[in-house]
């Protein structure tokens, strides 16, 4: 399968929502038994993704398996990734991998040292293994409700590396 990952355009938003949202509900939905996940799909729309792609201050990434979208991400240029998902489809395949360093290397262009998110149950263990660390307490600021786990790593350029946008392999 092949995996590639570019910067979003205003095409990709309907897509991006869409995936973004069957995510939440098809994926991680089975860590939140019985939570009321509307508070937590209500802003991903197309309308967003829209904006979001065109504020100087984030960047929205569109990751693709065998050349069709199943994934996405938001990195806030102030060191938050707000969103990284993957469709059912694409769990397991390593396209969520290839958008969080994706995202990591955008950050490093930007200056940015530490990258701090929220993970959900469901990601946890793929932050940990992508060399996140987990903060001390429990919270989601987003969605009041919904237990999340504030993760940070600290960014390093390694030798040698010219960080800049890539293709995410």
């Amino acid at each position: 399968m092949a995996v590639e990952v570019r910067v979003a355009s205003p095409k990709d938003a309907a897509d991006l929502a869409r995936v973004n949202r069957r995510s939440i509900l098809e994926i991680c939905a089975k860590d939140y038994p019985g939570v009321d996940l509307s508070a937590w799909v209500e802003n991903k729309t197309p309308e967003n993704f829209r904006k979001w792609e065109g504020d100087s201050d984030k960047t929205v990434v569109t990751g693709l398996l065998d050349g069709k979208i199943h994934g996405v991400g938001l990195l806030k240029h102030d060191g938050w990734i707000k969103l990284c998902y993957v469709s059912p489809e694409a769990l397991g395949k390593g396209l969520g991998k290839a958008i969080l360093q994706f995202m990591e290397t955008e950050a490093k262009t930007k200056g940015i040292k530490t990258i701090k998110l929220e993970s959900t149950i469901t990601a946890k263990d793929f932050y940990l293994r992508n060399g996140y660390k987990q903060g001390p307490k429990e919270s989601c600021s987003a969605c009041p409700g919904i237990k999340a786990f504030p993760m940070e790593k600290t960014l390093t350029k390694e030798p040698g590396q010219n960080p800049g946008r890539g293709n995410g392999q």
